[in-house]
């Protein structure tokens, strides 16, 4: 099984970052501080989606249908315009009614705007459901065992994951 961690640190480059700062509108060391703060709510937030049997099988069910991974071979052309409307979509399966919250308090963290903390969580969750599929697909096991188990547990592919996509997306 190739670690969610490798598997991203192949498919993303200090361009892809520097892409993503021009996208929403920031330099490339606020983007890369933004995805360094923006990624672990989005993975504790789909851990504890995913530690009920409903959400677990959303989850699963959107990865199949939608997420193969497949992002990644038109990874330039999604951080230059990334799909609004998939972005949105998954900013609400995810975090629900409290996506406004989550953009406000991302872009107080990093002293950006909450519209342009949106246009990153929105740019982000695609990728994120990518990566999750493409584990999954090549042989990372189940969606349990890829976010930690039901549970929300730390054995999981997903909690080696956070610390490393710092590094992996260009934190130096």
């Amino acid at each position: 099984m190739k670690p969610l961690g490798e598997l991203l640190q192949s498919e993303l480059s200090d361009d892809d970052i520097d892409r993503l700062g021009r996208t929403i509108g920031t330099d490339p060391r606020k983007a890369r501080e933004a995805v360094d703060v923006a990624l672990p709510e989005f993975f504790r937030q789909l851990q504890k989606n995913a530690s009920t049997k409903q959400g677990y099988e959303s989850l699963e069910r959107a990865i199949q249908r939608d997420h193969d991974g497949s992002i990644f071979d038109r990874l330039p052309q999604h951080l230059d315009r990334p799909d609004e409307r998939d972005g949105e979509a998954i900013l609400g399966h995810v975090f629900g009614n409290d996506q406004n919250r989550v953009a406000q308090k991302l872009g107080a963290n990093l002293g950006i705007d909450a519209g342009t903390a949106m246009k990153l969580l929105i740019t982000l969750g695609p990728l994120l459901l990518g990566a999750l599929g493409k584990a999954k697909s090549s042989g990372g096991g189940g969606l349990g065992d890829i976010l930690g188990g039901l549970g929300g547990g730390k054995s999981g592919c997903l909690s080696m994951l956070v610390p490393l996509l710092g590094k992996f997306l260009g934190k130096r």
